[in-house]
């Protein structure tokens, strides 16, 4: 059985789900020298163990984690470190309404309101689409990214994400699926992995 080993220099972190292109941060790995570093590897096994100097934490950097039992992406092989980092999303949530006393009317009202505007998978889908034609980076990406955040923050601030219909795809990557939508085959890396897959023996 391998020992356990504490990871030190440059690292790729993420966590899912990933829609911003700043979700994805390169940052330097570090540990005590000596005794105490083999002691942090023998007490915490498949653990991220994050630093609290800095402006911002770094975990809310990561797609607005906030340490709840979050579980993390971990790469420190060269060939897929990014050279530098894009700046990280804003994932300051809205407040939510403040009541002096919630009724069931409220929970009525919270759950129906929610039942219309859950377009998360919406998003994701779009996202997704303008990601494989136009790359991360695009304004498109930010603005859904954007809309990402505000839609998994709507079950407890009760905002909902509002879709602008400018940000839907005109067609959408081969390896999607879409039948039923205007489609493109995809040369990216996802593009390639599904052609892959579908020309492997046993799926044939």
């Amino acid at each position: 059985m391998t020992q356990p080993k504490v990871i030190m220099g440059p690292v790729v972190l993420a966590k899912s789900p990933v829609s911003h292109i700043g979700d994805v941060r390169r940052v330097e790995a570090v540990a005590p020298l000596g005794m105490a570093g083999q002691q942090l590897a023998a007490d915490y096994v498949n653990v991220v163990v994050f630093s609290q100097k800095g402006q911002r934490p770094l975990p809310n950097m990561l797609s607005g984690s906030d340490l709840d039992g979050d579980q993390y992406l971990v790469l420190w092989d060269q060939q897929l470190l990014q050279p530098i980092n894009s700046p990280a999303q804003d994932y300051t949530a809205e407040k939510p309404a403040q009541v002096d006393h919630v009724t069931a009317e409220d929970l009525q009202k919270h759950f129906v309101n929610f039942a219309r505007n859950d377009n998360l998978g919406q998003i994701s889908t779009w996202l997704l689409a303008q990601a494989d034609a136009r790359g991360p980076a695009s304004p498109e990406c930010k603005q859904l990214a954007a809309l990402h955040s505000t839609a998994v923050d709507f079950p407890k601030t009760g905002k909902p994400a509002e879709l602008d219909f400018k940000l839907l795809p005109e067609q959408y990557p081969h390896f999607m699926e879409r039948k039923d939508k205007q489609s493109y085959e995809s040369s990216t890396v996802l593009g390639q992995m599904y052609d892959r897959v579908l020309a492997h023996p046993l799926i044939k």
